[in-house]
Parts: C-alpha cells; sequence; structure tokens
C-alpha cells in the first residue's frame, strides 16, 4: 500500500517565468495588498500613544518599586524616583568603600588579592580607591 502523503509533495513545485515572487524582490501584488489595509485615524493614533506612554510609565514605576524593596533606607516607605536613586548611589558607594577595606585587611595580613578584583575597586587618576565621595579636587 502506497502512503498517501508520498503522492502529494511537501510543497508547490509548479515554477514561475518571473522572479518576482523571490523573497524580497519588488511584486506588484503586495503593494496592491499593502495599500488595502487600512489607515489608523488620528484618534487611534492619538490612543495608541497614550496605552504606550502609560505602559511605559507603569514599566518604570515597578522597577523603581523592585530597586525600592532591595535598596536599604526605601523597602516600605513612600518614596519618589530621585530618593530611591539617591539612595541606591550611597549603598552602591558604601559597598565600594566595604570591598576596599576588605581589600586593606587581606593585604594587611599577608594575603593576595587578585588584580581583577582590586581593578573593580580602583579607579586610576583619582584615589587610591574608588570611594564615590567627591574630594577636594571635585573628583
Amino acid at each position: 500500500m502506497q502512503n498517501p502523503q508520498m503522492d502529494t509533495p511537501p510543497f508547490n513545485t509548479t515554477q514561475t517565468s518571473s522572479a518576482s515572487n523571490s523573497p524580497g524582490s519588488f511584486n506588484q501584488a503586495n503593494v496592491a495588498k499593502d495599500n488595502e489595509k487600512p489607515r489608523l485615524t488620528d484618534e487611534q493614533k492619538k490612543t495608541n500613544h497614550i496605552n504606550s506612554e502609560q505602559n511605559r510609565r507603569n514599566f518604570l514605576r515597578q522597577q523603581f518599586d523592585r530597586l525600592s524593596e532591595m535598596v536599604p533606607g526605601t523597602k516600605g516607605k513612600a518614596r519618589s524616583e530621585a530618593v530611591v536613586l539617591e539612595k541606591l548611589v550611597d549603598f552602591g558607594h558604601s559597598q565600594i568603600e566595604q570591598g576596599q577595606r576588605m581589600i586593606e585587611e587581606i593585604e594587611r595580613r599577608g594575603g593576595y588579592v587578585d588584580p581583577e578584583i582590586r581593578a573593580k575597586f580602583f579607579v586610576p587618576g583619582r584615589h587610591r580607591y574608588h570611594t564615590g565621595n567627591a574630594g577636594a579636587d571635585g573628583l
């Protein structure tokens, strides 16, 4: 018994004499179809824009809520985005300073700190280590 699927080719084998049906080629039929698509009215465009902007704001608000849950001093408090960013910067600076102190303690005890680890806390041209605090030189 023959497989019925074998009698039917899996794709159209008829050849066209024009190369206009190949992908990426200019095809008058496709242009005509594109022209038939209904255009959005000004009111629909405005509504779409408003919805997109609301989605963007909601996403940003959710991300700041997530940050406020992770940054010390902001969890569960009424806050603004500026306060969360300020606390985040302070927290980052404290983490850098803690890392610097750990590196110094390891070296004081005669230990070795890999240069790649050290480089994460060192900022050339400023102080020995980056503290995030502006010094007298304004850096």
